[in-house]
């Protein structure tokens, strides 16, 4: 009987819409009102229900065959609840042999091979369970000699992996059997089940079923299959020693072995397509389960799935049931296959197969085997980790089950100390791109995946190939929530004696970018330290980011870069005393030299030179420049005390004696203040021969670091000028120049006032003045802002300059220039010098030679007053105007310009001591065309070999200056800041108050905005609950007036 259907979902005549998956119509619910008609018998009000929802009887007609029988999650193929056993409508029918109403679910659309998961069976295990062979008849049979395209698979398992072969052997029903065994579907009688690999012929000897047994045999069952340690024929004779096996008829002979490999492999094929047409795979995971069980896990391994092994092809597809199944076999999660080298668990997380990984996950936690995923696993040509094919998202799943974003969540997962510790080794791993899991992170996916990976431990500052670091791509509130709620904990009350601080600086340390250490590991941390790499460049990056650089101000980055000053200020502090102690003797021996002779105390004899060599001169050298040279004396011993004090405080005895006893540098400014003290100018040139030479090392150390960034940066070219001009002062004898004495005097107020200036900018650097940070930063910014403006702006200068020269110059026939009073207008150089000095006000108007008595008075006087307007007036007031807003910019933004100073200043000093490692001195300028140049640094290719980079370390002491993973350790630094230190060597306990406050700060605010989230939650579930009171009291009112109204 064909049953119309008007309201199937798909194509149906005429092209109608259907919808199969509605359950309420004119009959009420269908499924509800289905079960009443079974248990009463009702089969018209039955077929009726089937008509008004399923489609045609037996999918003959042309437009049902995409649509018969119907889907797997329609109603009618769904389960009851446990009031029902979780029973199908068609299962409840074969329990009560239901012919009628069998035949009737069967033409409406009922699956005869819906595999019931919850119950682990099929309808034909049902049907077999009755002993009725016509219910297994109808299930499988015929119409019109032709095969029903509803009918149940013959071959299908049950939970125990038993197919209607084992059933019917092991319950002895032989009119079944028989039926069975002569059916073209079953070309099998051998199939084994997943307890112990049991055969029918084995459950039918086994039970003394020797009818059944006869059947099997004569239809091809072997008996010297091994089963439990027994052959078949054993069991027979054990368990009916009265049957003779070997008498039977074969009637058919015993099938050919499949090879199992093969039929494995085709299990996965058709279980991806069955996962890709979002049908079932429990049948096909109990027949892959079935079929492992007769390879060892060995023989699994060496299967080839079309280039891959099992288990990879299995990952590949997202086929975690069956991936679950080998792992219980004891197959080898890591065995890869020749033709294909890539891990399974990335074959996994490139396709997004969120259950596979959990699976490989879970198979880790639980350390049931001995050999588990390992997630720390790379791509052999790329480099790629599970990470980055989760983050890369390199496929589109629209339409699929899988999600990325789940693998993710649950790679980030607790997942114990073995699997956290594999997620850490590549939470910093860059590929062949240079990109990290957070480069990924921060440009695909939201700002919620970005904070877990930087709890993780992802690095900010790590550079692509395309110089792209995270922190750009990172929104400063995510940032700064992170930095907020994650790198700085507390305990216990802000006043309470026992109140501590937790700064959490895992965003900043050097990765262990190598999967076989953790960072964690004693030996990953020991990589890390010798390897020597800067700790800083991240808050560089963050400095340049002007979205970001206002994070350079929270407690954690000022806590962590005071720790940094406290390692590295030793070394910035013997800096500036060696260049202090050479500026007060160049300026010294300048004076000496070409001062005045009143600034001298005596000359001896007349025909000594007021600008002769020192080593000629008779003077005993007292005098103001002695004296002023002393009270720099006391000044240099002051700070070299300082200095020992402070390391004596907070280092421990052995390493305070140590840098006592290694601090050559105080030792020679020590021995050549002792000198100059004593042999006076006798010794000036000696000892700025001596520094002389320690500067050009500093200099050519600089350039050995990175000879693109020395070379681009213009205050080297100064100290570059600088040096030279003292070198010619210096080291050029008299006796080869025309004029020494003039010469020399020239040059040497040029070279005073370049190694003044060297002096004041590296004085205002110092991170400890954070006033003259801001006064130094200022200047630098006033300067760039009035020389890119006057690039183009002196033109005019320039032509005005020429202009008075045409004009106003006496250079003409019958004039002597020399009686001129006023020259500065007779020659082209001078006339631009003193348009220069007029521009900036100094125009001494009664001093100009206008010539009043000339017919073009008036015109001079208007050029004059033009200059005067568009120059002084207009060009002057710009440049203030320029001056003053740039200024008032900085002010504004003084402590953000004071941070960005002082880690400008930690970082290039760190990255120069330990040889510029991650290329970081190449970043300025940030022209691209500058970048475009390669760094040419000398120091990085030395120190690739680890001979000549552990010698080098060893003199400067550079490793030193590192805080992880000596001093950090754990990458966190706790503090307790009202409590007075016990130990004399605490680095923290001096730590900046101003530091501690803004901490302190930030978690009162924290603390408050939780009490008041709380506060809020509670108040909204009280309101909540008084809704639901009155709502009640409404519903109650209600049912008053009902029965009042009555």
């Amino acid at each position: 009987m064909a049953y119309k259907n008007n309201n199937f979902k798909g194509k149906g005549p005429k092209g109608a819409l259907v919808d199969y998956c509605r359950t309420t119509s004119c009959f009420g619910d269908l499924k509800v009102n289905a079960l009443a008609c079974l248990n009463t018998q009702d089969e018209n009000q039955f077929r009726n229900i089937l008509a008004e929802e399923c489609p045609m009887d037996d999918g003959n007609g042309e437009w049902a065959k995409g649509l018969f029988p119907l889907p797997e999650d329609h109603w009618i193929n769904q389960p009851y609840g446990e009031e029902q056993s979780f029973k199908t409508l068609l299962h409840l029918a074969i329990e009560r042999s239901e012919f009628r109403f069998i035949e009737a679910l069967l033409s409406a659309g009922a699956r005869a091979d819906q595999h019931n998961e919850l119950l682990g069976l099929s309808p034909i295990h049902v049907a077999i369970g009755t002993g009725n062979l016509g219910l297994v008849k109808t299930l499988v049979g015929y119409m019109d000699k032709k095969p029903r395209i509803n009918r149940a698979k013959l071959m299908a398992y049950n939970r125990a992996g038993q197919t209607a072969l084992h059933l019917a052997a092991s319950g002895g029903r032989n009119d079944i059997l028989t039926y069975l065994v002569e059916h073209p579907d079953v070309t099998n009688v051998d199939p084994r089940d997943l307890t112990g690999g049991q055969t029918p012929l084995y459950l039918a000897a086994k039970n003394g079923h020797a009818k059944s047994a006869e059947l099997l045999i004569a239809h091809g069952a072997q008996l010297s299959l091994k089963i439990c340690g027994k052959t078949v024929e054993d069991v027979i004779k054990e368990k009916m020693p009265y049957f003779d096996p070997l008498r039977v008829d074969v009637i058919r002979k015993p099938c050919i072995p499949m090879d199992i490999g093969d039929h494995l492999n085709t299990i996965l094929d058709q279980a991806q397509m069955n996962l890709m047409k979002k049908l079932s795979n429990s049948c096909s995971v109990l027949e892959f389960m079935i079929f492992i069980q007769q390879l060892n896990p060995e023989e699994l391994n060496q299967v080839n799935a079309c280039g891959m092994t099992l288990f990879q092809k299995a990952c590949d597809y997202g086929l975690h049931e069956h991936v679950q199944a080998m792992l219980d076999h004891g197959m080898n999660p890591k065995e890869v296959c020749p033709e294909c080298s890539t891990a399974p668990v990335l074959l996994a997380a490139a396709n997004g197969c969120h259950e596979v990984i959990q699976v490989l996950k879970g198979h880790k936690v639980e350390g049931k085997s001995d050999v588990t995923t390992n997630f720390s696993v790379l791509e052999t040509t790329s480099g790629e980790s599970v990470l980055t094919w989760v983050l890369k998202k390199p496929k589109q799943l629209i339409g699929t089950t899988f999600s990325y974003e789940k693998c993710f969540n649950i790679l980030m997962e607790d997942g114990g100390p073995n699997f956290n510790a594999e997620i850490t080794r590549i939470i910093n791993h860059k590929d062949s791109l240079q990109n990290t899991p957070l480069h990924y992170g921060a440009q695909l996916w939201n700002q919620n995946v970005v904070r877990q990976l930087l709890e993780r431990g992802a690095n900010v500052g790590i550079r692509n190939i395309w110089e792209e670091t995270p922190i750009a791509l990172i929104m400063p509130e995510t940032m700064e929530s992170f930095l907020d709620d994650y790198c700085l904990r507390s305990k216990n009350e802000v006043t309470h004696d026992d109140f501590s601080i937790e700064f959490n600086y895992s965003f900043l340390a050097p990765p262990v970018d190598d999967p076989r250490f953790d960072e964690n590991d004693l030996e990953g941390q020991k990589m890390v330290e010798n390897a020597a790499l800067p700790e800083t460049e991240s808050l560089w990056y963050m400095s340049q980011s002007k979205h970001h650089r206002h994070l350079l101000n929270h407690p954690v980055v000022t806590s962590f870069l005071w720790l940094k000053w406290q390692r590295i200020r030793g070394y910035f502090n013997r800096n500036l005393r060696f260049y202090l102690m050479f500026v007060a003797c160049l300026s010294w021996y300048i004076f000496e030299r070409f001062g005045g002779i009143s600034s001298r105390s005596s000359i001896t004899e007349e025909n000594d030179s007021f600008c002769a060599e020192l080593s000629l001169r008779r003077d005993d050298g007292h005098g103001l420049w002695y004296a002023l040279f002393a009270f720099h004396a006391c000044i240099q011993v002051a700070l070299i005390l300082g200095d020992w004090r402070y390391d004596c405080i907070h280092c421990d005895l052995r390493t305070s004696i140590q840098m006592c006893f290694t601090g050559w540098l105080e030792a020679l400014t020590a021995a050549l203040i002792c000198g100059l003290l004593y042999f006076k100018t006798h010794l000036l040139w000696t000892s700025l021969t001596i520094l002389m030479a320690l500067l050009i090392l500093r200099e050519v150390l600089q350039m050995s670091a990175s000879l693109k960034r020395y070379l681009v940066s213009p205050e080297n070219w100064l100290e570059m000028v600088m040096i030279g001009l003292v070198a010619f002062i210096l080291w050029v004898p008299d006796a080869l120049l025309a004029n020494p004495c003039e010469i020399k005097r020239h040059l040497s107020a040029i070279a005073i006032i370049l190694s003044w200036a060297e002096l004041i900018t590296l004085v205002g650097r110092h991170p400890r003045l954070g006033r003259y940070n801001i006064y130094v930063t200022m200047f630098y910014k006033v300067l760039k802002t009035f020389f890119r403006f006057l690039i183009w702006y002196s033109f005019f200068i320039l032509a005005f300059g020429l202009g008075f020269y045409i004009m106003l110059h006496k250079d003409i026939p019958g004039h002597d220039l020399s009686k001129d009073e006023y020259q500065f207008f007779n020659y082209p150089w001078l006339a631009l010098v003193k348009t220069s000095t007029m521009f900036v006000g100094e125009i001494e108007f009664s001093d100009i030679p206008i010539d009043l008595e000339g017919n073009m008075t008036h015109i001079g006087y208007l050029f004059l007053l033009a200059f005067i307007f568009l120059i002084v007036v207009v060009l002057m007031n710009l440049l203030n105007g320029l001056a003053v807003s740039d200024t008032g910019i900085i002010r504004e933004k003084a402590q953000i310009v004071s941070a960005i100073s002082r880690v400008e200043t930690i970082s290039y000093i760190e990255s120069l001591m330990l040889g510029d490692p991650f290329d970081f001195l190449s970043n300025w300028p940030p022209f691209s065309f500058v970048k475009a140049i390669p760094s040419l640094a000398i120091c990085r290719c030395l120190y690739r070999n680890q001979a000549i980079r552990d010698v080098s370390h060893k003199i400067t002491g550079a490793t030193g200056i590192l805080l992880f993973y000596s001093m950090l350790p754990t990458k966190t630094m706790m503090i307790y800041p009202n409590k007075r230190s016990n130990t004399c060597f605490s680095l923290m306990k001096d730590m900046s108050k101003e530091v501690i406050s803004d901490a302190k700060t930030i978690i009162v605010r924290r603390e408050e905005s939780k009490r008041w989230d709380k506060e809020r939650f509670s108040m909204e579930t009280q309101i909540r609950e008084l809704r639901e009171k009155m709502d009640n009291v409404e519903e109650k009112l209600g049912k008053i007036i009902d029965i009042l109204a009555r």
